[in-house]
């Protein structure tokens, strides 16, 4: 083995070795993404969307753009509680949303009526 390999070979691991968490943390993300709409599928802009985990109380909250889409990332696995609010419509609520590692779901329930 010459003397110029082992350089090498200790600057490879130290990077494996220092990336490898990051690794780990990026994939046991998740996250919940969706659209708020009325019944008739007209986009709700300005919705306040609250993911609270059931476990741990930990809320995310994210609101939803002129399309009604919105993004809750980098969640961790739990089950949460997703709650949507807009002022002049009726409250939507999905107590149940099972997040596992990885996972990225599209929440497409946040239909509000009048």
């Amino acid at each position: 083995m010459s003397s110029h390999q082992c350089p090498v070979r200790n600057a490879a691991l130290a990077c494996v070795t220092a990336f490898f968490p990051l690794l780990l943390l990026a994939q046991s993300d998740s996250a919940i993404n969706g659209r708020v709409t009325d019944p008739s599928g007209a986009a709700i802009a300005g919705a306040k969307v609250q993911a609270t985990n059931v476990n741990t109380n930990v809320v995310a909250t994210s609101e939803s753009n002129e399309a009604g889409l919105f993004s809750l990332p980098a969640l961790n696995p739990g089950t949460y509680r997703v709650a949507v609010d807009k002022e002049g419509f009726q409250q939507s609520i999905n107590p149940g949303v099972e997040l596992h590692v990885g996972d990225n779901i599209w929440f497409a329930g946040a239909v509000f009526d009048l």
